[in-house]
């Protein structure tokens, strides 16, 4: 991890795909919000309350947290408004399918 940081970074972020991809699609949303989302926030928040030397990197960190906090709340927000009967994104296999129909290159 330490002597690697890029390849631990992608293994992580391999990990969350793993996971996102055993969820079925209608609740992936409120998946990623209990589970990443949550984790995240949490993560900013302990950070947050850490007192370093530096009034730069202190205030950096506050600055951070803010925005995690604000971005889980608008997620939250979106996903209750827009709620599990939305219109979905067509998958990229759908989306060429429909432009080779219409001939769009």
């Amino acid at each position: 991890m330490i002597a690697n940081p890029k390849r631990h970074g992608l293994y992580q972020r391999h990990v969350q795909i793993l996971d996102i991809e055993k969820t079925p699609n209608l609740n992936r949303a409120q998946h990623f919000l209990d589970g990443e989302m949550a984790r995240a926030d949490r993560l900013a928040r302990q950070i947050k309350d850490l007192k370093p030397s530096d009034d730069k990197l202190s205030t950096r960190m506050k600055g951070h947290s803010n925005r995690m906090e604000k971005l889980r709340s608008t997620l939250e927000h979106f996903h209750e408004v827009r709620g599990s009967d939305g219109p979905r994104a067509l998958s990229v296999i759908e989306r060429k399918a429909v432009q080779d129909r219409r001939g769009i290159r």
